[in-house]
């Protein structure tokens, strides 16, 4: 436990990333539809995903896990295969892309703008490991990349073809490209009054996009797919408050206290990098807790 808390920060963020993604592929495997867990994530990636969609009505709840466990695997990939350091900013990245990938993200549509982040690293002649993190910040757009794939400019679906894969390429590329210069300046607009500089231009470049592709050329915006009440409150408020309780057990563990999470709180400048500033475990406390 000791080397694990003597870990230099990336190191043990990119252990605690793993951490997440395990949970989540076990919790696939401990539901009673894994027996449809294949078949569940094959309908998420092959149906329509706009914000509101929720994936439990569509792929189940094991199928839903499993794609949000896979969408953890391969994030965190990105930060390992790129060299990329692990800091405060790609854990909320981390955590964002696994979260929305209950309801808009996807192991398929997460690829396409991440493509235009590597094209605008390639262009400026930059490491790929400089902008892990725009990367993950990038699937934001991930629904509008499913639409395009499955049925735009049509109101129902009719799956992949030719053109949507060329359209949503194309789209992803673009919007990736920009994002990068985007985050850069985007702080100069908000003053820091957002949580993250990718919100700014990822959700300013999704209404662009959404006028461009539906108000100017006059097609219909469809429907929500999927039902919004299916869930299960007393099987996700379990698994949660297991991954989360076991984040605080791991750090006491680790030689966390309750000590050192308080003079945390009372810390003014908390917006810094827990990890850095107090040590491993008092983050991961944090996280726990905050989970």
């Amino acid at each position: 436990m000791k080397k694990i808390s003597n870990l230099p920060e990336s190191s043990f963020l990119k252990l605690f990333y793993g951490l997440i993604t395990l949970c989540f592929l076990a919790g696939a495997v401990c539901l009673p539809d894994r027996g449809n867990m294949f078949a569940g994530l094959w309908q998420i990636i092959t149906q329509p995903c706009r914000i509101a969609t929720n994936y439990f009505s569509i792929g189940g709840f094991s199928g839903t896990l499993l794609n949000m466990g896979l969408v953890g695997a391969l994030s965190l990939a990105l930060l390992c295969v790129t060299g990329a350091k692990a800091n405060n900013t790609s854990t909320l990245a981390f955590l964002l892309a696994v979260g929305f990938s209950s309801w808009g993200i996807h192991i398929l549509n997460m690829w396409f703008t991440v493509a235009g982040v590597v094209l605008y690293a390639l262009v400026k002649k930059e490491p790929l490991r400089d902008h892990a993190n725009a990367m993950l910040f990038s699937t934001g757009i991930a629904p509008l990349i499913s639409e395009l794939l499955l049925r735009y400019p049509n109101p129902e679906t009719v799956g992949f073809h030719p053109a949507g894969w060329a359209l949503a390429l194309a789209v992803g590329l673009i919007t990736g490209f920009c994002l990068p210069a985007g985050m850069t300046h985007s702080a100069k607009v908000h003053k820091g009054c957002d949580l993250y500089s990718a919100a700014l231009p990822v959700g300013m470049s999704a209404f662009l996009l959404q006028a461009i592709l539906y108000q100017t050329m006059g097609v219909k915006l469809p429907g929500v797919s999927g039902d919004a009440a299916v869930g299960n409150a007393v099987f996700f408020n379990v698994f949660y408050c297991s991954v989360f309780g076991l984040c605080i057990v791991l750090s006491l563990l680790l030689g966390g206290t309750p000590k050192k999470y308080w003079k945390l709180l009372k810390d003014p400048d908390q917006v810094t990098d827990f990890a850095q500033t107090y040590d491993n475990a008092t983050f991961l406390m944090n996280a726990g807790v905050y989970g």
